[in-house]
């Protein structure tokens, strides 16, 4: 199920709007704000009223399924400091509203196939299918496709609340697509294209378990 946090002193009124039409997507009303950290989550869209640091939230939230409310032309012209899919001037939200809402969705319904990752180019959607593994090294994180490799400064633990459950963790440096495994050992692993990744012994029982409950054993 998706969610929905709503960041404006009209919540109560938006949330009957949204709720005549998605009755299944989770509101909350989140007033007064809590830490971005714990907001940020690949299953939730973001309704931030840019007034009274609203826009600072969005960008600290720095999720593109996130609905921008603003009033002015200087509103509109700002919001696209933060990452979003849609911005609706609070003067036409009954007008817009299920627009909004609607892009959103599909914003996270393209999540569910691909990982988004932030790049010295910008911003990209990575085919869960085509990675093999993920692998951090120093500062950098290195996400293997079967064609290339990509680079991000996400770590990790940032990136893997967007992987399926077919995706599992062998050692604290690296992220194994378990459809491209050939062979896996009590040390390592070994997928199908020859690379071989290390099994950590902090991460041998839950590596173990985790490819065991895949393939049925």
């Amino acid at each position: 199920m998706y969610s929905l946090h709503i960041f404006d002193p009209e919540a109560n009124r938006i949330q009957r709007s949204i709720r005549a039409h998605f009755h299944d997507l989770f509101i909350i009303d989140t007033n007064p704000p809590i830490q971005p950290k714990t907001l940020i989550h690949p299953d939730t869209i973001y309704m931030i009223n840019m007034q009274q640091g609203g826009l600072e939230l969005a960008m600290q939230i720095d999720q593109p399924a996130t609905i921008l409310l603003g009033e002015t032309l200087n509103d509109a012209i700002e919001a696209y400091q933060a990452k979003h899919c849609f911005f609706i001037y609070r003067s036409l939200l009954d007008q817009y509203l299920i627009d909004g809402i609607s892009k959103a969705l599909a914003c996270l319904e393209q999540f569910r196939t691909h990982l988004p990752i932030l790049h010295k180019n910008g911003y990209e959607l990575i085919s869960l299918a085509s990675i093999t593994y993920l692998e951090r090294s120093g500062r950098m994180t290195y996400i293997h496709t079967s064609s290339q490799c990509f680079e991000t400064y996400q770590k990790l633990a940032n990136l893997q609340p967007y992987l399926s459950s077919s995706f599992v963790q062998c050692h604290h440096s690296f992220i194994v697509h378990s459809c491209y495994i050939a062979s896996f050992q009590r040390t390592q692993i070994k997928l199908t294209d020859g690379t071989t990744l290390p099994i950590s012994r902090s991460y041998a029982k839950t590596t173990k378990d985790s490819l065991h409950a895949l393939i049925h054993i």
